[in-house]
């Protein structure tokens, strides 16, 4: 049975991506790691980064030895999975991501840290911050947040993928957004997914960010057709 490595998304854990594990299990041996500073695991001194996160899935991997695996990430797992295929490519099968964020400047880093004041959020989306506390502790969620700042405006700063390391990417990959993604955006993902030789573009109808917004159904069925081709 193949190998399925699900890379969650950031302020996530393993349990963001637990409605797909019914319909994939049969088809796949599952993997969920849990990333450096998420779901309780300690913040990486040097705070978060995308080559924190790719030493850590590869060694996940050498420890459940696995040799290879397919992946599908949401959001900062989609990108964190592309940038596993240039790290290490013969460990990287096919790539499925979802809500991935490509376009990424100083501009798009500014926006999205905005919504990431532990002040305002408290204020305004109380119940997240309280599920945000549970879901992370022991580490406090208010430096979660304030560490995943400061990674977004330093990938603002210096993206991790450019449009030349997309081009290099040939594993074959599925690029997913929501119709209604406001942070990955439609073009964006459109755009990226032109770069990569061997790759697939689908918009998902009437759907927004959140994966829990997302037909999980339709998701998985995709997912399952992508990776037995």
């Amino acid at each position: 049975m193949k190998s399925l490595i699900l890379l969650h998304g950031a302020l996530g854990s393993a349990a963001q991506l637990k409605g797909l594990l019914p319909e994939l299990r049969d088809h796949f041996d599952v993997h969920v790691p849990i990333l450096p500073g998420h779901g309780g695991k300690a913040i990486p001194e040097a705070g978060y980064s995308f080559v924190a996160f790719a030493d850590f899935v590869l060694s996940y991997m050498d420890e459940q030895s696995i040799e290879k695996a397919d992946f599908f990430g949401y959001s900062l797992g989609g990108y964190l999975a592309l940038i596993l295929a240039g790290k290490a490519p013969d460990r990287v099968g096919r790539i499925i991501t979802l809500g991935t964020k490509f376009d990424w400047n100083t501009l798009s880093a500014s926006r999205e840290v905005k919504m990431l004041d532990p002040d305002t959020m408290e204020q305004k989306i109380p119940i997240f911050t309280e599920f945000l506390e549970v879901l992370h502790h022991p580490v406090p969620w208010r430096t979660m947040v304030q560490e995943t700042a400061s990674f977004i405006l330093r990938l603002g700063e210096k993206p991790d993928l450019s449009a030349a390391e997309l081009k290099a990417i040939n594993h074959n990959c599925l690029l997913f957004v929501g119709e209604k993604d406001n942070s990955a955006g439609v073009e964006a993902t459109r755009t990226a997914a032109m770069c990569i030789q061997n790759s697939e573009f689908r918009v998902l109808n009437d759907t927004p960010h959140p994966i829990e917004k997302v037909d999980i159904s339709i998701l998985c069925g995709s997912i399952v057709k992508f990776l037995k081709k």
